[in-house]
């Protein structure tokens, strides 16, 4: 394995990043992403198909979503937009994120760590059985992708809470990162931006640990 170091990094920075609340989820990406660009001998491939790019922000993913869920069972935070409706199904059937989900719901706890580690190791090996077919998706120019790729992010901004602002918002939010990408601004900051100012997770998490009382 010759980009072992490029694997451990990334994986180190999701699982570190990955932890802080509402930061780690959104950002640990593009923080692997740079870090691996730094640390590349020809920095000037990425954007362009550079494996160590691709590897990074592979093995960051697979870290960031077990560490996000740190803090949302022991404090009852969501690590991100996915742990965040965890969160509330948790609620749904009676069980409380923080010190009880470490002691009488210990039980609940090594089960969904156990369910990261078999879905992890389900999903490399199907990954290595349909390696050929996937990697014809590449090759896929952009003209006929992006259409497909608009529609379901639409869908998944509109079904987050049934409204059309949220599409208003997402295309918005796509024509900045356009202009960044034009303009050679950087993203992070504006994600950053995003993710950690007043948002509709972090109201949530608010109202439904208030609500739940101490504890």
């Amino acid at each position: 394995m010759t980009h072992w170091r490029v694997v451990l990094r990334a994986s180190s920075i999701g699982a570190i990043v990955g932890m802080i609340p509402g930061l780690g989820g959104s950002v640990s990406q593009f923080i692997a992403y740079g870090q691996a660009r730094q640390a590349s001998k020809n920095p000037e491939m990425f954007g362009k198909g550079a494996i160590d790019g691709v590897i990074a922000s592979g093995a960051n993913n697979n870290a960031k979503d077990g560490a996000s869920l740190i803090p949302t069972i022991a404090f009852g935070i969501p690590g991100g937009a996915s742990t965040a409706v965890l969160l509330s199904a948790f609620l749904i059937v009676g069980l409380n994120p923080g010190p009880e989900m470490l002691t009488t719901n210990l039980d609940v706890t090594f089960s969904m760590v156990w369910v990261i580690v078999i879905a992890n190791a389900i999903a490399v090996a199907v990954a290595f059985m349909c390696l050929r077919p996937l990697t014809r998706l590449s090759f896929i120019s952009g003209p006929l992708l992006v259409p497909f790729l608009l529609l379901l992010l639409g869908l998944g901004s509109y079904s987050s809470s049934n409204s059309f602002g949220d599409v208003f918002v997402m295309l918005g939010a796509a024509a900045i990162g356009v202009a960044c990408l034009r303009w050679d601004w950087p993203r992070v900051p504006f994600l950053l931006a995003v993710v950690l100012g007043a948002s509709p997770n972090a109201t949530f998490s608010c109202r439904t640990r208030c609500s739940a009382g101490p504890g």
